[in-house]
């Protein structure tokens, strides 16, 4: 008799951006552009976690908006959220006040960049 066991897919370890936490400010309080590295047009590696070792979760490419929503405490690292739309426009809906702090649930990706390959753009 053949058996079938429900398969789960692996989890990542996954450190979500945090949103929020401002009546007067938007939810992400910065735009950022995406800065291509040194010698290279490829696209920039987002993370599962602010940490080097961490899965690679996505890809941005260079030039593209994104909105900063968190800085880690070493200022080394930004939780970004982003969107492949083509218009340049990222309808994340972050762009007005949630009082709370809370885990950001939208319709955008996130994950994390480090600093170096972001440049503020608005804020």
């Amino acid at each position: 008799m053949l058996s079938l066991q429900a398969c789960t897919p692996p989890t990542l370890n996954v450190t979500l951006v945090q949103i929020g936490g401002e009546e007067e400010f938007d939810a992400c309080p910065g735009v950022g552009r995406m800065a291509a590295l040194p010698g290279s047009d490829a696209p920039l590696e987002v993370r599962a976690r602010p940490e080097f070792d961490a899965p690679v979760t996505g890809y941005v490419d260079p030039g593209a908006f994104v909105w900063m929503c968190e800085l880690t405490d070493d200022r080394a690292w930004h939780g970004v959220l982003y969107s492949h739309r083509e218009d340049d426009r990222i309808p994340c809906e972050v762009s007005s006040p949630i009082a709370e702090r809370q885990d950001y649930s939208g319709p955008c990706q996130q994950g994390w960049v480090p600093d170096e390959t972001i440049v503020l753009f608005a804020d």
